[in-house]
This record gives structure tokens, C-alpha cells and sequence, in this order.
């Protein structure tokens, strides 16, 4: 319920207009690269905090891109919600699922059957997500996980 209420709060600041600017940064971004060795596979990540929060009263929300021809650097196009989300209380996690030496996303044939080893791949990476973020951060309440995915990324 809180997550969803830091959800609602934050869309309806951005459908108002209303600024998430302050005099001093109110959220902060970091970003960093995450190594799968069971896979061999690289995730880059942003997390974006509210400025001087404590943790452990922070929401987990995961955004899950939609697919962008594989162009380093989607993750961080929701940074725009990943803030706003943020400065209403939530710890937002962005995953870069596709990388440039992927296979491009299929587009013909039967997508359903195609595309489907890209979506158990952004799975598999969620997951690795989650589980990296449960140990550098145990304090966060996993259990209120929001996950938001766009497109390819829902």
C-alpha cells in the first residue's frame, strides 16, 4: 500500500507539473555495473536515494526499460520517474537489460516464441538484481518491492 501511494504521489506530480527541483539536490544518483559470473554477463544499474534519507524507510522500485535497439545507456531514461519516485521516498533501482553485443529483439515472425529468451534474460537479471541489492542493502524492505516495466521491459 505505501509503495503504491509513493507510485500514485509520484505520477501525480509529474502529471501537475509540479517541480522536483529544489535549492539543494533532493535525490541522488549512482550508478555502477554488476557482473553475473554464472551467467558472464554485465548489468549496469542506477540507483537513485532521497538526499539524506535513512534507508530503511526507503521503498524498493525497480524500473524495467522497454527495448531500445540495444543502445548503451536506456536504463537511465526513466530518470525523470526514478526521480521524482525518489524524492517521495522510494529507493529506485533502473537495469540496463539489453547490451550493444546482444541479439537485436526480434521483430517479425512469432514474436512470442522469439522474444523470449530476451524476456528470460531481463528476469534472470531482475532477480540478480534483487538478490545483489538484499545483500549490500538488507535494511531496505524487499518484501514492498515495486516493479514498474515498459514495453518490452513489462
Amino acid at each position: 500500500m505505501v509503495a503504491l501511494r509513493c507510485l500514485i504521489v509520484g505520477l501525480w506530480s509529474m502529471s501537475f507539473g509540479v517541480s522536483a527541483q529544489t535549492t539543494a539536490p533532493a535525490v541522488h544518483r549512482d550508478t555502477l555495473t554488476l557482473v553475473d559470473t554464472a551467467r558472464g554477463r554485465t548489468i549496469p544499474i542506477a540507483i537513485w536515494t532521497k538526499t539524506g534519507a535513512s534507508l530503511d524507510h526507503q521503498l524498493p522500485v525497480l524500473l524495467s526499460h522497454g527495448y531500445n535497439e540495444n543502445l548503451p545507456g536506456t536504463y537511465l531514461h526513466y530518470s525523470y520517474l526514478a526521480e521524482v519516485l525518489a524524492e517521495h521516498g522510494c529507493f529506485v533501482v533502473s537495469i540496463q537489460h539489453e547490451l550493444s553485443g546482444d541479439e537485436p529483439l526480434a521483430m517479425n515472425g512469432n514474436l512470442r516464441e522469439l522474444r523470449m529468451p530476451n524476456w528470460e534474460r531481463g528476469a534472470k537479471n531482475i532477480l540478480f538484481v534483487l538478490d545483489q541489492l538484499k545483500r549490500i542493502h538488507p535494511e531496505l524492505s524487499f518484501s514492498h518491492t515495486t516493479l514498474i516495466g515498459h514495453s518490452n521491459g513489462g
